[in-house]
């Protein structure tokens, strides 16, 4: 509904924000906007219209807003039981690396650190881009272009690790330029060799799972988590106690449950039927050619992986200080437990955000208002004028949504 004030009193007009040419809305050609207008008949013309008081008493006394309270809680909660199911998998790694020793406990955690701050925190950032794009897309009911966001996503993050993974193989004379004792760091770097093969599971897991959370599919990512944790256990003590890999069996149990949950969420899109009304598995013949839509996705992927880069890095950055300090192996064993444990406290708020984030869909509204070349309004920025009433002019309400 389009509202405004005329004479004291609310008037609502049914919205004709997708009026065609013989609809009140015509198209700017010179500045590529959208032009909207909505005539409201003058107050003194037409009947009055229902003022506040006469609105439903749940909208006075703010029931709308614990209905909403209560919305975001709903999408939040299974979000807060799949980061605490996940959440298991990076314990159970500590716990296995402290039973191999101090060295390996100081190995696991310097190479978990340096993986989060050149791989994991930049997959992570470059994934959460492609939110908004597919929110957009979920209000204007364009399914095939939220199926087409995330396939640029998933070539995107595997673009991306090619250069991580190769840094990675290049870790340990960088750990011993910074400083780093050389025994954490040989150690270090035996970890995160067996971990290269989670830079290509990851650059599938993210893209996935914003993919369902933006479709308010939630439950099924929690029971996919939990079901790759559950056997993630018996995964560690297999390959490292009774096949004695040691601190490579640990890395490459974690990442085998990274591997298991893309699997799960891959089987539970095809069977549910989720990727029919998104395209399908296929790439779309324009996929490569929309150099509009991947200029869009990499811009706001940019934005989000400074952000989430910036939150990261000053972090664990901790864990290479701890490394110059006196007897480094117990310093960094304490911070990478540390660092595992206050994780813990950031998960409440993350899924929260992300509750709001999906709940939130002013950019939905936006599209699924006025349908811009089949694609939902990307990137607008909407500017409401009202004008006054005047005599016995009727009153325009004036939407311009820029393009």
């Amino acid at each position: 509904m389009c509202e405004g004030l005329v004479d004291g009193r609310l008037l609502q007009a049914p919205c004709r924000c997708n009026a065609k040419n013989d609809g009140g809305g015509h198209v700017d050609g010179q500045h590529g906007a959208v032009v909207v207008v909505v005539v409201v008949p003058n107050s003194e013309t037409c009947e009055p219209a229902p003022v506040l008081e006469d609105r439903p008493p749940s909208v006075r006394k703010g029931g709308a807003v614990l209905e909403e309270a209560a919305a975001i809680l709903r999408l939040s909660l299974p979000m807060i039981m799949t980061a605490l199911i996940l959440y298991v998998r990076p314990m159970i790694s500590m716990l296995f690396l402290g039973r191999l020793g101090e060295l390996a406990l100081a190995g696991g955690s310097l190479a978990i650190g340096f993986a989060n701050i050149t791989g994991y925190s930049v997959l992570s950032g470059l994934a959460m881009g492609m939110e908004p794009v597919c929110g957009q897309a979920v209000g204007a009911k364009n399914f095939p272009l939220v199926g087409a966001t995330m396939q640029r996503m998933v070539l995107l993050l595997l673009a991306v690790s090619v250069p991580v993974a190769f840094l990675w193989t290049k870790m340990e004379p960088l750990l011993l330029l910074c400083g780093q004792d050389a025994a954490i760091a040989a150690a270090a770097q035996r970890y995160i060799l067996f971990c290269l093969p989670d830079l290509f599971f990851l650059s599938f897991l993210h893209p996935l799972r914003i993919y369902l959370r933006t479709q308010s599919i939630n439950l099924p990512i929690t029971a996919c988590a939990a079901l790759a944790i559950a056997i993630h256990l018996p995964i560690n003590y297999l390959l490292v106690t009774v096949l004695g890999l040691g601190i490579e069996g640990v890395a490459l149990a974690s990442a085998w449950a990274n591997f298991n949950l893309v699997l799960f969420l891959l089987a539970f899109v095809y069977v549910s039927g989720v990727h029919r009304d998104t395209g399908g598995f296929s790439l779309p013949r324009n996929l490569f050619k929309d150099v509009d839509g991947w200029m869009r996705l990499v811009r706001l992927a940019v934005e989000s992986c400074a952000s989430v880069c910036l939150e990261w890095w000053w972090y664990e950055i901790m864990i290479l200080l701890c490394g110059l300090l006196a007897n480094p192996k117990a310093t960094v064993a304490s911070m990478g437990i540390l660092i595992q444990t206050t994780s813990l406290l950031y998960i409440f708020p993350s899924s929260l955000s992300f509750g709001v984030s999906t709940r939130a869909k002013l950019a939905q509204v936006l599209a699924g208002a006025i349908d811009v070349n089949g694609a939902g309004v990307n990137d607008a920025a909407a500017h409401v004028k009202v004008a006054a009433p005047h005599g016995d002019e009727d009153s325009s309400l004036l939407i311009t949504v820029s393009g």
